[in-house]
């Protein structure tokens, strides 16, 4: 396949998510569901190499719209209320939060989302410090 055409398909499996997506801008099964059975109806060329794209796009598009909350010690659940909000208005989407507890942060927590990190933990502002010294 020449690089042309997968471009072309890159395209064509943006288009398709951006079908998939709902009115607040999350992955639906259901129109996700009614895209591949219209893939399946009226299947293009490279449909195989489409369907690979198209399910690497969603998976991006699944993870920026879930927030991994790694914690230490106690995280009350207005904290989890308060960093959905925040990060909803930042990405300006509707962020699950997937808590989960990590004792080597040692306390406070991280937040990763897509690509972003934010970490407000113990455990990398001592690794902060000690690559500022070194």
């Amino acid at each position: 396949m020449d690089r042309k055409t997968q471009d072309q398909l890159k395209t064509f499996a943006h288009k398709l998510v951006e079908l998939s997506l709902d009115e607040t801008g999350r992955v639906s099964a259901e129109r996700v569901g009614g895209v591949l059975t219209t893939l399946e109806q009226n299947p293009p060329r490279h449909l195989r190499a489409l369907l690979k794209q198209y399910l690497v796009y969603i998976r991006q598009e699944l993870a920026r719209s879930q927030a991994q909350v790694e914690y230490a010690g106690e995280l009350p659940a207005s904290t989890l209320a308060e960093i959905r909000q925040e990060l909803s208005e930042h990405y300006n989407r509707a962020v699950d939060v997937m808590p989960r507890e990590n004792e080597s942060l040692i306390a406070g927590f991280r937040v990763a989302i897509g690509d972003d990190v934010y970490d407000a933990s113990l455990a990398g502002r001592l690794h902060a410090l000690e690559t500022a010294i070194d």
